[in-house]
């Protein structure tokens, strides 16, 4: 069981400590809620749905006596995660709702997130031609993938996770994160799309320009985004939370270690948990919203998957050395072009 290669003797002396922890936490502070322990797991957000969120914190004796609070860590098969020192300031009254695990995770996260460009400004020019769309959605494809290496370089975790898994992570995981991501750059308004692409260039184009798209998949990424709506759309830290759920899915073909890929991902949805307790500050409105999230996410994962397939049948002339090395199209094909017709 992973459970008790993730616990050592030592840890499992101080579960009653833990339980103890949490009486003081409600008791002192009952405007938030207590910490989630290896007795108080999540609630189950998707039951019978491939989701597990609930995982193990464990807590150690402080030998520090002028710390009240116990140092949490969380053990990747006996191995402590160590955690970067903090790069963003996260808010006061975010600090105060947050223990340090939960701080340093969180801001560990948000500090790889900055690879991701900023959300792009408006546009004045628009594209109609398909093919310098596509084109344009090749160099895109290029990008992420790029975007998903340096997150990796920046999260301590990819340390414990063989080149095997992050390839895979990478190979299947980058076009559903960036359909996730793209919300970023819709306008509910007009209906546009922008795309950010390599040296800064920006693309608008109509969403309407994807009903040309193979498999429903125009009717399934508009229901997408508007299932995100505004809201979610302008919370940045939910769509980080949001693409490190994807990141580590522990679905992706070929994955040698899956448990420990899994556990990473449970624990971002417990932060996203977390997250969504302090935001609304309301335990059922939070539940709510995280299952109304999580729901969204299986749909992303089914416009990953077709997404994939159309891509493979109308950019293969659009794509690089590395775009068909993942996508596993022929090298011999020398149709690529990487010139877009503006």
């Amino acid at each position: 069981m992973i459970r008790d290669n993730i616990l050592n003797d030592k840890q499992r002396e101080f579960k009653k400590a833990v339980a103890e922890e949490n009486r003081k936490i409600r008791q002192n502070k009952n405007k938030y809620l207590s910490n989630y322990t290896s007795d108080q797991s999540l609630p189950q957000c998707l039951p019978n749905e491939g989701f597990d969120c609930s995982f193990q914190i464990i807590t150690t004796e402080d030998n520090d006596p002028d710390t009240s609070n116990s140092q949490i860590n969380i053990y990747y098969l006996n191995e402590t995660l160590k955690h970067t020192p903090l790069a963003i300031e996260i808010g006061y009254n975010m600090r105060e709702s947050f223990n340090e695990l939960e701080t340093n995770k969180l801001t560990e996260l948000l500090r790889a997130m900055t690879v991701y460009p900023c959300p792009p400004p408006a546009v004045d020019t628009e594209y109609d031609n398909m093919i310098v769309i596509r084109q344009a959605l090749s160099l895109k494809y290029e990008n992420e993938i790029k975007n998903m290496v340096n997150v990796m370089q920046k999260l301590p975790i990819f340390g414990h996770i063989c080149d095997n898994d992050r390839i895979a992570l990478v190979k299947y995981g980058f076009i559903e994160i960036f359909l996730l991501r793209s919300v970023l750059g819709f306008n509910f308004h007009t209906q546009d799309m922008i795309l950010t692409v390599e040296n800064d260039h920006l693309f608008r184009f109509k969403l309407d320009l994807l009903r040309t798209n193979k498999r429903q998949f125009h009717d399934f990424y508009k229901q997408y985004l508007y299932a995100m709506g505004p809201e979610i759309q302008t919370n940045t830290v939910i769509i980080d939370l949001f693409t490190a759920i994807s990141l580590f899915s522990p679905n992706r073909p070929n994955l040698i270690n899956k448990d420990i890929v899994k556990l990473e991902q449970q624990i971002y949805i417990y932060l996203l948990k977390r997250y969504l307790l302090w935001r609304y500050q309301s335990e059922s409105e939070a539940s709510v919203k995280l299952l109304s999230l999580l729901n969204i996410y299986k749909e992303v994962q089914v416009l990953g998957q077709i997404q994939r397939l159309n891509s493979s049948e109308n950019l293969p002339q659009y794509m690089g050395p590395l775009l068909r090395e993942v996508f596993d199209i022929n090298a011999d094909d020398n149709s690529f072009s990487h010139t877009i017709n503006c």
